[in-house]
């Protein structure tokens, strides 16, 4: 040890320190720990080999004696240097609330730098120090754990501070080592008890009081709000009078949705499901009562409303949930009863967060009755159960037409469409004209459904029932022998309306009016004039060169088989439409016969995706161009065509049209049609381009056309 105690004096003192008469045994110094006798060794030595120092008496117990030395040391700088950083002091004080729950609360004094006027040493752990200002502060050092406090003459307890240093290596400092050492000092510096710690406690007490009040968990300053309640229930009471006050002061509330529901099954069928609803909206009022007792109810706020809501009961629930028995006398009330649920919260919520939870807050609230509720349940169940019945009484009538043979609803479905085509030339008035062709359009539709209920759906397509250029009026005028609309009409006559009829639609389905005459012809191939045979020779040239002008979807055809069997064997084969039956779809569909006028097949997964490059509006005079080249097609471009318009490109026939026209006018005029390779105009197989957008080709196109040519 560097550090030890001067016997006659009770000063620390350093080793160095001694003169040549204090040497050896005669030392006069102490241990400051076990107060034995020390032995100065090389002390007043300007030469040594071992450095001077303390030593104990041979035998000695001295575990702690290193450690209070280097407090000694530590202050015996302290008094040299007479100034003190001392740490500042932090106090907390907790308080219990209404609740139970506890608030805490914390204050706090900045550190101070203080003078230090004296300095005694007070035992051999601590120095008792006098400030400037002549206030008293004892330096308490320890390793582990703190002393006993002091008391001054008065008996009060003396303001201490612990210094922690547990360094032993402080115990062989010289002073000036120490004096580098000085941040060790304020670093270690722990406050036992505070001259402040009286009123540091009363403001943190205060504090916590403060809280506890802001969150609406202590007794409020005006005690007769509470008088009289339990002291389980006088939290509750705080927040019943704090919501009072606030809705007294806004004489607002933002209300939840109201919804009814109204569930029923028809037999074993699906659920039957009806909902009203009235969204949240923010209701005024005018007036506030808390806990008058309505009938035997005793609400904790009770306020008037408007004439749709009357008067409204809202009850406000922190700990103790609204029973059934509550429930059930709210209810007998049958008035709007709302409830505000505090629970979440735990029931300690701040004065601003109450105020918008009372006033503006959803989630927190619901309804535990409104009449309006019980109303439209009634008018909902009534709905329901007329649905109900209706669904019996379509599932009734659905049995009725299930037993029905299928040929009679089809009768019965030709007889409707027949009546509503016939309706439309009939003479009278206007109005009587209308109601009539009404009504037999609604029989129409009941016919319909009644073949959708045998498994034949879409009768009621317009394109089949219309009176003008409906496929079934036409049909059976064509299987009577003459107009349906117009007896004076014979089957020629109706075919050339037919073939006069340039309506695209008319175009697609000709070849389901030229199957049906060649089953109900009445006279001989013959005597057939040459108008017609000359019209259906070029159908079947146009259809046997792949075009798609005349190719229908073939989407009705089982409909009208079943409607017209003797056209059925002819819809079978599936001629003149675009997927001939029995023919499975595959991706790739090859057209490479003998008699073919295409020298290769055609990948339509290619046209497919060449196509996805046109924009709405686009044509096709460029792709059709480059699809006649890539597959030798010779400009006979049907088949592309008709795929087209069966994949969604509602405009490929009309296109198709318009560029035969093109095609047709080059060629009357003697010229060739350009022939240019794919790999010619720039487009590469292994990257789509769209076509170059103006060429002297598409310009007549377009002008063919009458319209503007490809953007």
């Amino acid at each position: 040890m560097a550090w030890a105690r001067d016997i006659a004096s009770g000063e620390p003192i350093y080793i160095l320190e001694l003169d040549a008469t204090r040497t050896g045994g005669d030392c006069a110094c102490e241990c400051p720990s076990c107060d034995l006798a020390l032995v100065a060794i090389n002390a007043a030595k300007e030469k040594y080999r071992k450095r001077p120092h303390f030593r104990h008496p041979n035998g000695a117990e001295k575990s702690e004696c290193m450690f209070l030395s280097a407090r000694l040391a530590a202050l015996h700088l302290l008094r040299e240097q007479g100034v003190l950083m001392l740490p500042g002091r932090r106090i907390s004080a907790r308080i219990a609330g209404l609740s139970g729950f506890e608030y805490e609360a914390w204050v706090e004094m900045p550190p101070e730098r203080v003078h230090v006027r004296d300095f005694n040493f007070h035992d051999k752990v601590a120095a008792i120090l006098t400030l400037d200002d002549g206030r008293k502060l004892r330096i308490q050092l320890i390793g582990t754990g703190a002393s006993p406090t002091s008391l001054d003459s008065a008996g009060l307890p003396i303001p201490t501070v612990i210094l922690d240093l547990q360094d032993m290596t402080i115990a062989s400092m010289s002073p000036e080592d120490l004096r580098s050492r000085i941040t060790l000092v304020p670093e270690n510096l722990c406050w036992v008890n505070h001259w402040s710690d009286p009123d540091l406690q009363a403001q943190a007490q205060e504090g916590a009081r403060r809280l506890a009040a802001e969150l609406l968990d202590f007794d409020p300053e005006d005690e007769s709000l509470l008088s009289g309640a339990d002291a389980e229930f006088r939290h509750e009471t705080l927040l019943h009078f704090e919501v009072k006050r606030i809705l007294a002061e806004s004489k607002e509330i933002q209300v939840p949705a109201l919804i009814a529901v109204v569930t029923k099954h028809a037999d074993r069928s699906m659920p039957v499901n009806l909902i009203w609803s009235r969204s949240s909206e923010l209701i005024q009022f005018f007036d506030v009562m808390l806990e008058q007792r309505f009938g035997r109810v005793i609400p904790d706020v009770m306020t008037k409303v408007s004439d749709q809501y009357g008067a409204m009961m809202i009850e406000v629930t922190v700990t103790n949930q609204i029973s059934d028995e509550r429930l059930a006398r709210i209810r007998e009330l049958n008035m709007p009863a709302l409830e505000i649920n505090l629970s979440q919260s735990g029931g300690r919520i701040s004065r601003a967060d109450l105020k918008t939870l009372v006033i503006h807050g959803i989630n927190t609230k619901r309804w535990l009755h409104h009449p309006e509720i019980a109303i439209q349940e009634q008018i909902l169940e009534a709905k329901v159960d007329a649905k109900i019945e209706e669904l019996r009484q379509e599932k009734a009538e659905r049995a009725r037409v299930m037993a029905m043979p299928l040929q009679a609803v089809a009768t019965e479905y030709l007889n409707a469409v027949s009546a509503f085509a016939k309706s439309h030339y009939d003479k009278g008035e206007f109005e009587s004209i209308h109601d009539a062709i009404d009504e037999k359009k609604k029989a129409v539709i009941l016919m319909a459904e009644n073949l959708a209920i045998h498994g034949y759906p879409g009768a009621s397509d317009p394109q089949l029932i219309r009176a003008q250029r409906g496929i079934i009026p036409r049909l059976l005028s064509i299987q009577s022998g003459c107009s349906i609309t117009n007896p004076d009409a014979s089957t020629l006559d109706v075919m050339n309306e037919i073939r006069c009829d340039n309506f695209a639609e008319n175009c697609r389905n000709i070849t389901i009016y030229l199957m049906a005459e060649n089953a109900y012809r009445t006279i001989r191939l013959a005597d057939l004039p040459d108008w017609f045979t000359r019209w259906v020779n070029d159908i079947k040239q146009s259809i046997g060169a792949g075009e798609g002008f005349y190719l229908r979807e073939g989407t009705l055809d089982k409909l009208l088989a079943l409607l017209f069997p003797e056209i059925a064997p002819g819809l079978a084969k599936g001629y003149g439409s675009v997927v001939r039956k029995n023919k499975q779809a595959v991706s790739k569909i090859v057209h490479s016969t003998p008699t073919s006028t295409y020298s290769t097949g055609i990948n339509f997964d290619d046209v497919l995706k060449d196509s996805r490059w046109l924009r709405v509006g686009d044509k096709f005079g460029k792709w059709f161009e480059i699809w006649s080249d890539r597959y030798g097609l010779n400009y006979e471009l049907g088949p592309i065509a008709a795929f087209l318009q069966a994949n969604g490109f509602e405009n490929a026939i009309d296109e198709l049209h318009a560029w035969n026209a093109y095609v047709k006018q080059i060629r009357d005029s003697g010229r060739k049609m350009p022939s240019r390779s794919f790999t010619e105009s720039g487009y590469e197989h292994s990257s789509w381009k769209r076509p170059a957008v103006e060429t002297p080709k598409e310009n007549q196109y377009a002008l063919l056309k009458g319209r503007n040519g490809p953007r």
